[in-house]
């Protein structure tokens, strides 16, 4: 069965998501919604990319994704409708489409035109309306007309250097326990590392990190930084049983943030 996913920068204080869920329900009965997060950070395509990317292949293949981030569609700024690994993504031309899984090519993509649905008078809508076409087995190309180009965000790559003996990374992303996860993964650091000594370099006064953990308990001592690969195969670098939202995650205690480096140094 086809589920209806929502990525989100609405938040929950505000009635954004009742709306769009109250006009998912106007477009079919009983549609099969996950919210996926409605927490992302106001605007930010690279976040909610990351989530999504985490998160959308959990669910059956026909599935329909709507990513409500800078989903406003302009005319230098249409909605697409892509479909990727079998799954349909709704979302505006931002660039968060060209994000999600960039090693793959689109199966397809269409460039929505509803100028004939008047009754269509918001983002909500308009997306409720592309959804309940797609998950009643409806073709996307009558939503729109074919297209080949979508606006590409070229992510941030970790990068080697040294001869293979440093790997520079950032960080991507913090989750709520104030986790940080980089843009190094499992493949590139086992392929360069080759199973020799390591140090992971986090910050001033820290001692470098000299393994990755195979489980976040292989830390004995709360507050001790630890490495380790999430679920996705990213590296991630977190502080044993502490949260961001109690009494401080990595990111608070470790003083880094989005965008910041850490390395990796072989010998």
């Amino acid at each position: 069965m086809a589920v209806i996913t929502i990525t989100s920068d609405y938040g929950l204080k505000d009635p954004y998501v009742a709306a769009l869920k109250g006009a998912l329900h106007s477009e079919f009965k009983n549609p099969a919604i996950v919210d996926i997060t409605h927490q992302i950070q106001a605007f930010n395509i690279t976040e909610a990319a990351y989530i999504l990317r985490s998160a959308y292949e959990h669910f059956p293949e026909g599935s329909v994704h709507l990513i409500c981030v800078n989903a406003e569609a302009v005319q230098s700024r249409p909605h697409l409708v892509m479909k990727l690994n079998g799954h349909f993504f709704i979302a505006s031309d931002c660039g968060v489409l060209s994000m999600i899984k960039p090693e793959y090519k689109p199966e397809l993509l269409v460039e929505v035109d509803l100028r004939n649905a008047t009754d269509l008078t918001s983002t909500r809508t308009i997306f409720a309306r592309l959804a309940g076409h797609l998950v009643r087995g409806g073709k996307p190309e009558l939503l729109g007309r074919k297209v080949t180009d979508y606006k590409i965000v070229a992510q941030q790559n970790a990068v080697v250097k040294e001869n293979g003996n440093l790997i520079i990374g950032s960080i991507i992303y913090v989750d709520r326990f104030g986790n940080l996860v980089t843009n190094m993964n499992r493949k590139q650091i086992t392929e360069i590392g080759q199973g020799r000594a390591m140090k992971i370099s986090i910050s001033k006064g820290r001692k470098p990190i000299t393994k990755i953990a195979e489980h976040y308990y292989e830390a004995t001592e709360e507050g001790k930084a630890i490495a380790i690969y999430n679920a996705g195969g990213w590296l991630e670098i977190a502080i044993f049983k502490s949260a961001s939202d109690t009494h401080g995650g990595a990111t608070e205690l470790l003083g880094l943030r989005l965008n910041d480096h850490v390395s990796i140094e072989f010998g």
